[in-house]
């Protein structure tokens, strides 16, 4: 029959066992509690600002300890140069501020007056507000931020989440594209432009952000035409005049005084249409707007862009048959995998504001800026490649 513990026995059993599991930094004892220890147990982290509170727990003898720690931190080191993980994105944004240009070689670097990150003055680059903590950050697995591409417009801005490689790619994507709209939905500008070379000129107007309804996405419109008679490739097009520097700027002061003086033009959204046949004139387009007369007056304020007098032969108004059915001003829900959601909007009714104008030339890389309400005019230099 075993001998029966008494009860100081357990009691000094369940304190060693508890000190083995609990200790820190310190000894464990192996067996007896007044046991020399012969293991210790350590938090560890190989990136305090990735893990900040988060802790891994390495156990052994102290040899052991030191071979643990330091085959982890040089994988966590070798993968995260790899795969990007370990670039602070804090540091990260301060450079993509301006473009990475701060960082070039002295010899390639451009002079601190000349300088124009994402082609605007500096005054007008980038920036973001964490929307977590650090810590927030890391208990979730991602981050959200709020980006502004242009600090100086406050009501621009747009919400971003994703890891910190994520949020790094969704950046450079957000800079280096051209959004533009067909209807409500996003569209990169490039896939919708056929503009070989063919000089195409695109105004974009958004909705602003006070106006916006809870639960719905901006209201935005673009419109593009063509410079009738010019190209910027004179090999494709041999029988067009080659578009010359001071004719884009002429064009850039004739945009900002007819859609941002003395305010930002602003179109009634609404359901029906009006469009323009004219491809003599370089028109070829359409707008959803709230009566014909506003399409009407916008187009007339295109052919005046291009000097010319509105031919109303070429403009085509239509209707929808009970357009309030068709495009409902409250979409209707509809089930999706067991979820209850939102149908998007079809022509939703709103105002939206220019915001700016870009040319596209087919033989260069970035589109130029004309104008815009952030205050660019384009005075002669292109944007740089």
């Amino acid at each position: 029959m075993a001998t029966q513990e008494t009860w100081e026995k357990q009691i000094l059993k369940e304190l060693s066992e508890r000190n083995k599991a609990t200790v820190i930094n310190g000894s464990a004892g192996t067996g007896d509690i007044y046991e020399r220890a012969s293991f210790d147990l350590y938090e560890f982290t190989p990136n305090r600002d990735l893990d900040q509170k988060s802790r891994a727990y390495l156990a052994g003898p102290e040899w052991s300890i030191l071979q643990q720690s330091s085959l982890l931190k040089a994988g966590h080191d070798l993968l995260g140069d790899r795969l990007g993980y370990t670039i602070n994105f804090e540091e990260w944004f301060e450079d993509f501020e301006y473009e990475f240009q701060n960082n070039l070689p002295s010899s390639k670097r451009i002079a601190g007056s000349k300088l124009r990150p994402w082609g605007k003055d500096i005054a007008n680059r980038p920036k973001k507000l964490n929307l977590l903590t650090k810590e927030q950050a890391r208990k979730k697995g991602y981050m959200i931020i709020r980006f502004w591409k242009d600090r100086t417009v406050e009501d621009d801005s747009k919400v971003f989440g994703g890891t910190y490689i994520e949020l790094r790619q969704q950046l450079l994507d957000a800079m280096r594209s051209t959004a533009v709209v067909a209807g409500d939905t996003d569209v990169p500008a490039y896939s919708t432009i056929s503009f070989r070379g063919l000089p195409t000129v695109m105004l974009n107007f958004r909705e602003k952000s006070e106006d916006v309804e809870a639960g719905y996405t901006t209201i935005q419109s673009r419109v593009t035409f063509r410079l009738p008679g010019r190209t910027d490739d004179p090999k494709t097009y041999p029988n067009l005049s080659k578009l010359t520097n001071i004719e884009v700027i002429n064009l850039a002061k004739k945009i900002k005084d007819s859609f941002l003086l003395p305010e930002p033009y602003k179109i009634h959204r609404g359901k029906e249409t009006v469009s323009c046949k004219d491809k003599v004139n370089g028109i070829d387009g359409y707008l959803h707007v709230f009566n014909k007369q506003d399409g009407i007056d916008f187009f007339t304020k295109i052919y005046g862009l291009l000097g010319k007098t509105i031919n109303t032969t070429r403009i085509f108004h239509k209707i929808t048959e009970n357009s309030v059915q068709a495009y409902p001003t409250i979409p209707e829900r509809t089930n999706v995998l067991g979820r209850d959601v939102k149908r998007f909007r079809e022509r939703p009714v709103g105002y939206v504001h220019f915001t700016s104008a870009r040319l596209f030339l087919s033989l260069l890389d970035k589109p130029i800026v004309l104008c815009s309400n952030s205050g660019d005019l384009y005075q002669g230099t292109l944007p740089d490649t």
